[in-house]
This record gives C-alpha cells, structure tokens and sequence, in this order.
C-alpha cells in the first residue's frame, strides 16, 4: 500500500470512529416534573439539563448534579439546579422490591430575576453504568417534592411536585461540588 493510500484509509477509520463517538456519546437527560397546585388538573413541565454531573463519595454514596439556564418569554434569565444524592442503589434480583421505597433526597431550584424557590423531597433513583460506558445512567423513579425555601417575590410555580425521568451523568467530581455549592449559596445553605 502507498503512504497516500495508506493516509486515506487511516483518515477514513478516524473519521468514521469521531462520527461514531459523537454520535454514541450524545444522550440526552430529562426530568419530568407534575404539578399538584391544583390536584385535580395538574401542570407537567419538563427540565433538560445543560449539564449532568455526578461523583461517588467514599462512602459508596452518589452525588448527582445538573443545571439549565435559558430566558423566559419575557427576556428575563431563569436558571434551574438540581442535586440528587442516592445512598444506597438496589440490586436487580438481590433487593427487596417495595414500590414505596426510596434511595434518594432530591433538592430542585429555580432562580429568576424575582426570587429563589427551592423544592426538596425523597424519591427513588436507580444508578447504573453501562458496559464501556463511563457515563453514568440514572433512572429517576417515583420522587416527590414540596417547597422547602423561598427567597424574593420569585413564583411558586410547582408546589406539591413529582418528579420522573431518565439523566445520563458524566464523572466530575470538581463540577458537582461547584453545583451543590451553588445551589447551597443560592439558599444560604451550606452544604
């Protein structure tokens, strides 16, 4: 084989395996969230993350943080934090099965021009990997959610909430510890 015939190829390998990787890598996560305000016509809105973060504790613990930030019809920004911290993950096969169990706390904030409101609650979550995988698949199942913190004249847009949905996770520890700083800052929480 000549050297440009041999490039070639090898430019092709490269190129299909980048179009592969991007295409394999890009997952997306979403969190669905219902609200009770009025339990008789509940609201249902939808949260996709820009970013999806976790870390394992030395404990065995996850930590699991995301944020979106976009602006609302009116020009104002609005920006959205969660932190799931899951403390025990079932095994399929091995662990009791109880639909009213749960495994997690979960904190969600909104921030707007206005105000803060945070909503806090339990729910359960189960957090795999997948063979060669290094991202982190996180079913979010059966959470429930209520105010916990109010700041400002910022809506309370969800108030009794549950919350569903599915996030794939990346490994960085450093970013989720800057985003559950966040989140505590925002509430004048420490962590």
């Amino acid at each position: 084989m000549t050297e440009t015939v041999a490039r070639r190829v090898m430019l092709l390998v490269c190129s299909a395996a980048t179009a592969c990787s991007i295409g394999c890598t890009q997952h997306s996560s979403l969190l669905r969230l219902a609200s009770y305000k009025d339990p008789y016509f509940p609201e249902r809105f939808q949260m996709t993350p820009d970013e999806c973060v976790f870390r394992r504790d030395p404990s065995g613990d996850v930590q699991i943080a995301g944020r979106a930030s976009y602006v609302g019809p009116d020009g104002a920004r609005i920006e959205q934090i969660f932190h799931i911290h899951v403390f025990w993950t079932p095994r399929p096969g091995k662990t009791f099965d109880n639909p009213t169990s749960t495994n997690a706390t979960i904190q969600y904030l909104v921030e707007t021009p206005g105000g803060t409101v945070v909503y806090s609650g339990a729910g359960f979550a189960y957090a795999r990997k997948k063979r060669f995988r290094h991202d982190l698949y996180i079913s979010v199942e059966s959470g429930r959610l209520a105010p916990s913190f109010h700041r400002g004249e910022a809506p309370d847009l969800l108030a009794q909430t549950r919350i569903t949905g599915e996030l794939v996770a990346r490994e960085d520890a450093a970013r989720t510890v800057e985003l559950r700083r966040d989140l505590s800052l925002k509430t004048g929480r420490t962590p």
